[in-house]
């Protein structure tokens, strides 16, 4: 199951009137279960985890008016830990085994991030929704123990400044 929600912080440099680097810190919990029954045995297992992703893009701002139109392109990087616990059941032995195990993601490391949107003043808040796509690279093709390859967000950036 895909997250519902990103949260996190971002760090924004401003080289010049138009040229910009930026440093997300994105989390996006994990939870999905998985349930079966194969030859008489009924197997549940329940999985929860934490994905942050790090990406750091070049944000390319096409004017300086209130509304202010942007692209950007970078790489993303991303960690994801977790736990896996499980419960096999065999009603021919009445046993039921609970075991834990370590959840991780293979071969999912970097992404290639590209994207855009609009940053506009609200008051003393600066709005900037964007769609942002993230191409992560893998040599696995098992889906399941890697990223999905072609992630699409919806993100709203919202900062308050001064001026």
């Amino acid at each position: 199951e895909d997250p519902d929600y990103a949260v996190g912080p971002t760090i924004r440099a401003n080289l010049t009137n138009h040229l910009a680097v930026q440093l997300d810190a994105l989390y996006k919990p994990i939870r999905f279960t998985v349930s079966g029954n194969s030859l008489g045995i009924s197997a549940y297992s329940s999985t929860k985890a934490s994905w942050w992703e790090f990406p750091i893009t070049a944000r390319w701002r096409f004017s300086q008016n209130q509304v202010q139109p942007f692209a950007e392109g970078g790489l993303s990087f991303n960690s994801i830990k977790g736990t896996t616990d499980s419960t096999v059941y065999s009603p021919s032995t009445t046993t039921m085994t609970d075991f834990s195990s370590p959840f991780e993601l293979d071969d999912s490391g970097l992404g290639i991030v590209t994207g855009g949107g609009v940053e506009f003043s609200a008051g003393r808040f600066r709005i900037s929704p964007q769609l942002r796509y993230t191409h992560w690279t893998s040599s696995s093709s098992q889906p399941g123990v890697y990223a999905w390859p072609h992630q699409f967000d919806i993100l709203v950036g919202v900062r308050f400044h001064m001026d």
